[in-house]
């Protein structure tokens, strides 16, 4: 598991197993992160995005294909369209998109990573939840400072459920959570 720090703006993972790797998010999309995460493996690469927020998406545009939850499909088109001047210069287009649904599982070979709804920052956020490395990705669903002030965060009341099935239905299943905008890894408490 590799931790990716786009000058401190936001965070990604690349997270490796035996078969295949998995990219949780693509920061900013100011530097080429296919070359970055290319020169950390060669293996075969599912890009997965937390939610549909500009520093979480951005790097799309150096990769033909990314998962995203259905939710925040109209919300990662409408940030991806802020790089639309940026990805002609480059002569770029963002990467398609499939929709993740809630428990799907990627298995990378002895390493497997489970979508956890985690509904609130928008009406999509999820996080990844790695059993065997005991490990929860959160992208900006979970973290110390969460920004619900968004026009596109859900009410209160359904961060609060998706914080609450996490610590009734998964706390005993990971002992550390690593944010979109973290600098270390956090230890749940």
């Amino acid at each position: 598991v590799y931790r990716i720090d786009d000058a401190g703006e936001s965070t990604c993972y690349l997270v490796c197993g035996k078969n295949e790797a998995a990219l949780i998010d693509t920061l900013n999309g100011q530097e080429d992160l296919q070359a970055i995460v290319r020169s950390m493996t060669n293996l075969p690469l599912t890009v997965i995005n937390t939610h549909g927020h500009c520093d979480h998406i951005g790097g799309n545009i150096f990769f033909d294909h990314a998962w995203i939850h259905p939710a925040d499909e109209a919300l990662a088109r409408e940030h991806l369209g802020f790089m639309k001047e940026e990805m002609e210069a480059q002569g770029r287009q963002a990467a398609k998109f499939s929709f993740l649904q809630e428990h799907q599982v990627f298995d990378l070979g002895g390493v497997t990573l489970e979508i956890i709804p985690l509904y609130g920052h928008t009406a999509g956020s999820v996080g990844l939840l790695c059993r065997e490395k005991r490990l929860l990705f959160t992208g900006d669903g979970m973290n110390p400072h969460i920004w619900m002030q968004l026009e596109e965060s859900l009410p209160m009341e359904k961060l609060y459920q998706s914080l609450t099935n996490v610590r009734r239905d998964l706390w005993d299943t990971f002992d550390y959570v690593l944010y979109g905008h973290a600098h270390g890894t956090e230890m749940r408490d």
